[in-house]
């Protein structure tokens, strides 16, 4: 297994979206599981990532997604939220992105920072609403924390060989608690299950754009293994 670890570059660049290109990410892992069983989505959802992987993979552009006023906030938060957790809790490292080569589809993951000392990361939640918050410290428990940003950090401890990441939600003004989920190997199965079955949907997409004889011409050929669009 090698690790690749992009320290050189910063996130939200456009060398680091050029990175992320083509490449099923961390933080969009939610997209292609189903929640209840955990299994390989196929679902309107599913397809609308694989089309757009698929897009940014024939035309080697990132394609923009929307960014939302609390996105935002968190943005700006979140260097400060870093400030706070490595001057309390432990020494952290800012990186761009990390890649395993062990994955047979493209993938990545952009932590908010991997530790110093240990063979951690760290994923920061800069939230307006305060209800997860509370729900955390009443139970501050790995399992706690919700299935989607439990899918997001073990995607990054698949992506950068990590040994655990640790979670922290950081709103201004209140107590931080980070709480620690450790290496979560069943999960990380099923997220590669999962990420080749979207690596599929995205091949058949592309093969479909193959066979296009023209602009606006209709497809003419069919893919017989074609089983999602």
């Amino acid at each position: 297994m090698t690790i690749k670890i992009h320290d050189k570059i910063a996130q939200g660049t456009p060398e680091w979206l050029e990175l992320r290109c083509g490449k099923l990410s961390a933080s969009n892992v939610k997209a292609i599981i189903t929640p209840a069983k955990l299994e390989p989505a196929k679902n309107a959802t599913m397809l609308f990532y694989a089309a757009q992987i698929a897009v940014e993979r024939i035309t080697n552009k990132i394609v923009d997604g929307v960014k939302t006023s609390a996105m935002a906030k968190g943005n700006d938060l979140e260097p400060e939220a870093r400030d706070f957790y490595h001057n309390n809790f432990a020494s952290v490292r800012e990186v761009a992105l990390m890649e395993n080569s062990d994955v047979p589809f493209p993938f990545c993951a952009s932590p908010d920072g991997l530790l110093v000392n240990e063979n951690g990361g760290l994923e920061i939640k800069c939230l307006s609403n305060a209800s997860e918050y509370f729900h955390l410290l009443r139970s501050p428990e790995p399992d706690a924390i919700p299935l989607e940003r439990r899918l997001q950090m073990a995607s990054q401890q698949l992506a950068g060989g990590l040994d655990f990441v640790d979670f922290v939600i950081y709103i201004e003004g209140l107590k931080m608690r980070p709480i620690r989920y450790y290496r979560d190997e069943g999960l990380i199965a099923k997220i590669l299950l999962a990420g080749e079955a979207f690596e599929k949907a995205v091949q058949e997409a592309i093969k479909l754009h193959d066979l296009c004889d023209g602009i606006l011409t209709p497809v003419i050929k069919t893919i017989e293994d074609t089983e999602l669009w």
